[in-house]
């Protein structure tokens, strides 16, 4: 069949307010040109308004800038008609929605020529029924009209439901979707029209079911403790993230239309009051504590004054120091390591908090065949997967019940008499595929060659295609936090590497197993102790580990390649540095951290910073003495003297984090996570035998510390935007660095003086109370 959407140069984005705008971004990540659409209020275009603040938050390069065209709605309807897919982007308001579909099919559809190639339309809405935003449109946009509901953020969030309407063409609906898995890079999701569609239909009963059966004083954070140890998902924390005054309208959408309406295109829903208002969200978003995006960043969970984690205490109506319950089932269920014995603790517990587990499991449960059924043809894998890919659960309801047992689940459903019914097709038979699907993952993964060396609770040692090691950071819940025992796991695996590379071309890849972290830098805890301490010589010690890997990666005879996500923060960005060539997810967040606890870089981050942007120019150059590098070394400066931490690949590589020789990657949700490691094994071996050499340790010209360019420094650090005096002297100690320190500009220094004086200065500040402060603050929180 002859593919409808092959060419789509140009998009329009109708609407450019928070999602708006955020789609934009995903477009333009993507290489389309948008035209994105807004009205104007008090004669400025609010598209345009919109791009800005794009580029003000650095989501978007000056360059990617220029694909985005802003245009006025209504006025500049006429260039419609040079894109290929008009996407609606509007708030959630049916009669708004469609009067820009009036407006749209008058113009361009309802009087069409047979021969005008027409762009298709789709409505981002996450709720409101394709059906009734298509209603008294012309068959012509009707056959190219269907719903396109993106899950916020969708930089982070990759799920992309689509919804068939009345009408639309079928076989465009299904080249849709190969389109936005293979060049949107979304996960797709097919829905039935049905009130919230599926992922919001399932996933909204999950968020909102708490409160229905949360017994008086239990707190906030253990009704999330014990669903994150059902579901690994916290459903309060969630509502904190996507705002709390969009619960209500949300879960509204259902108990409106659903609750025995006539006419009701839904079959009679049995849970629909679960969707009902919870009033004490309404309370919360009275006082205006709507979650993450309110003024004061605070919902359910909130910052004390010391940045220490605090809850909502429903009795007092205060925020108080974060605490769990002390019932029994729930302390077995958090000491217990095997994650489903721990569910088995809290369903066959005896407390409180049992009886909380048992109430909301089995009643989800149960509504996992109902919304199946409704929304998605009865594919239990679809709603796994919209869960997974939409709410982040790690696994889908029907991988919960088939590993929990699903015999036993169906047998405790019915015991509770509810009403609902459990249809056929969920037994045995399911366990059965589940079992077959993760057979053929394993064999898949054996078929790849992949031999597992070692594994401890920080690092996970992989010999993978032939003599490629792979050193993975595995400290998840200290997002990889690097300590000895990870430095040394990188240093063993080089000498592995070399001693194997005249007969095998061995090579070694730096990487991660968590998806939230390559790495947040040295084990601050660490440090703030020994701190404490006095213990200057284990700080020195941890130091020269750092600096003995770095150097091992950079000079070693074989490649090393580093495939970074996640956070890639500090010490982590001076590891992946030191390589060879880095493959960064298009989404990775790097920079250097150090400066907001009292800190700098110490692992050769500095050094790195002056080699990269000193290394763009010609030798001849770079070392003639009459050469002022003050505008490059001033830009070198600036990223780690601000603690910037860039979102996004492109816009680190924009601002000198990333080099010429490394490439970004945009794995599809099929392809995962894995794919970044397997290009990375890919550009390693292939940097072996390509007959690697390794660089030679550079020499530089620098000005001083006493020179005009440290002046230069000196004049703008208060333009930085750092918070106190003490983090300004931070600040110019790092330029005082990158300036070479206190020699001569005649007087050649080399990289590995450099690093001297990154252990001297971090030792200098590393014992100093305003560090200390700053280290606790931050590990308080980490908590």
């Amino acid at each position: 069949m002859k593919k409808l959407l092959t060419n789509i140069p140009r998009v329009a984005v109708i609407g450019s307010g928070n999602m708006g705008g955020q789609i934009t971004v995903e477009l333009v990540l993507r290489g389309f040109t948008v035209y994105l659409y807004d009205i104007c209020l008090e004669g400025k275009l609010l598209s345009k308004v919109a791009v800005q603040k794009m580029l003000d938050s650095k989501l978007i390069t000056p360059s990617q800038a220029q694909l985005i065209i802003p245009r006025e709605s209504g006025k500049d309807f006429a260039h419609l008609s040079e894109v290929g897919w008009i996407l609606e982007v509007l708030p959630e308001d049916l009669e708004l929605k469609k009067a820009i579909f009036e407006d749209i099919d008058d113009a361009f559809f309802a009087n069409a020529d047979s021969e005008v190639v027409l762009p298709f339309v789709t409505t981002n809405t996450s709720g409101i029924l394709i059906s009734e935003l298509s209603k008294d449109r012309s068959l012509q946009f009707q056959q190219r009209f269907f719903g396109t509901h993106w899950f916020n953020p969708p930089r982070a969030v990759k799920l992309l439901e689509v919804i068939y309407g009345p009408a639309t063409n079928g076989d465009l609906f299904e080249d849709f979707q190969s389109f936005a898995e293979e060049r949107l890079e979304r996960g797709v999701v097919e829905s039935s029209d049905t009130q919230n569609f599926l992922a919001n239909r399932f996933g909204v009963l999950c968020m909102q079911i708490p409160f229905a059966f949360r017994p008086e004083g239990m707190s906030v954070a253990t009704v999330d403790a014990i669903f994150e140890i059902l579901f690994g998902w916290k459903p309060l924390q969630t509502g904190d993230i996507v705002g709390l005054d969009l619960m209500e309208p949300v879960a509204g959408n259902v108990y409106r239309n659903v609750a025995e309406k006539e006419g009701t295109t839904d079959p009679d829903d049995p849970f629909v009051d679960f969707f009902a208002p919870i009033p004490l969200i309404q309370r919360l978003v009275a006082l205006g504590y709507i979650g993450r995006k309110s003024v004061k960043k605070c919902g359910f969970y909130a910052q004390g004054l010391n940045k220490e984690k605090l809850m909502f205490d429903p009795v007092s109506g205060a925020y108080v120091p974060y605490a769990l319950g002390e019932e029994p089932s729930l302390k077995l269920a958090l000491d217990e390591k095997d994650p489903q014995a721990a569910i088995m603790c809290l369903l066959n517990g005896e407390d409180v908090a049992a009886e909380f587990a048992r109430d909301c499991f089995f009643r989800i449960m149960a509504y996992a065949p109902f919304v199946t059924d409704l929304a998605a043809d009865g594919e239990s894998v679809e709603l796994d997967r919209a869960m997974k890919l939409g709410f982040g659960w790690p696994k889908g309801p029907f991988e919960i019940m088939v590993e929990s047992g699903i015999t036993g689940v169906v047998e405790a459903i019915r015991g509770l008499d509810l009403p609902i019914t459990m249809p056929n097709w969920v037994d045995d038979s399911l366990a059965r595929d589940y079992q077959l699907s993760r057979s053929r993952e394993e064999t898949t993964r054996k078929r790849r060659n992949i031999v597992h060396l070692t594994d401890t609770a920080e690092v996970s040692l992989v010999e993978a295609e032939a003599h490629v090691f792979v050193v993975s950071f595995t400290n998840g819940k200290q997002l990889n936090a690097l300590s000895e025992p990870s430095l040394r796991a990188i240093q063993w695996a080089i000498g592995a590497a070399v001693e194997g590379s005249r007969a095998n071309f061995s090579a070694v890849v730096i990487a991660n197993t968590n998806p939230k972290a390559f790495s947040a830098g040295a084990d601050l805890g660490f440090v703030l102790n020994a701190s404490r301490e006095g213990n200057q010589q284990a700080i020195s010690d941890l130091i020269d580990e750092f600096q003995k890997t770095r150097n091992m990666i950079r000079f070693s005879s074989v490649p090393v390649v580093a495939a970074i996500h996640g956070l890639t923060l500090g010490g982590g960005l001076e590891i992946a540095l030191a390589c060879d060539q880095i493959l960064a997810h298009e989404n990775v967040k790097c920079g250097f951290a150090e400066i907001s606890v009292g800190l700098l870089p110490a692992g050769g981050g500095l050094a790195a910073m002056v080699l990269q942007f000193l290394a763009s120019l010609p030798a001849c150059v770079r070392n003639d003495p009459n050469f002022d590098p003050t505008v490059i070394l001033k830009a070198a400066w600036r990223n780690p003297a601000s603690g910037t931490i860039f979102s996004g690949a492109h816009v680190a590589r924009e601002n000198g984090i990333l080099r010429p020789q490394d490439l970004i990657v945009a794995p599809t949700v099929e392809q995962g996570l894995e794919f970044l490691l397997q290009r990375a094994v890919v550009a390693a071996r292939s940097l072996a035998l390509a007959g690697y050499q390794p660089p030679a340790p550079q020499i530089f010209l620098l000005p001083g510390s006493d020179s005009l360019t440290f002046s230069a420094f000196q004049s703008t650090v208060e333009r930085l935007g750092l918070p106190d005096e003490y983090s300004k002297e931070v600040a110019l100690a790092i330029g005082g660095i990158i300036c070479g320190g206190d020699h001569r500009k005649e007087q050649p220094i080399s990289e590995f003086q450099l690093l001297q004086l990154e252990k001297e200065y971090f030792l200098h500040f590393a014992v100093r109370e305003q560090s200390q402060q700053k280290m606790a603050a931050v590990v308080e929180r980490k908590k």
